[in-house]
């Protein structure tokens, strides 16, 4: 006969791989990861020479006032 208090579901070899994710194999983990790291890096040099860029502006912007001063007036307006 059956046994009833056997759970045909106590298997657990098996619980803890989802079954639905394609297998990967160490080769396409280190391709993946490495690739993510490359795009990080990448990403990490454009920011660096965009915080370049708006430096050099700031301090030409900056000796531009050091040499010739800020008005401290509004533009006159001529009346026709």
């Amino acid at each position: 006969m059956t046994d009833y208090a056997h759970n045909p579901f106590a298997s657990t070899h098996s619980l803890d791989t989802n079954p639905f994710d394609d297998p990967v194999t160490p080769t396409q983990y280190q391709s993946q990861t490495g690739a993510a790291e490359a795009a990080r890096l990448e990403e990490i040099r454009r920011r660096e020479a965009d915080l370049e860029r708006r430096e050099r502006e700031l301090n030409v912007k900056a000796e531009n006032l050091r040499h010739h001063g800020k008005a401290n007036w509004p533009p006159c307006q001529h009346s026709p």
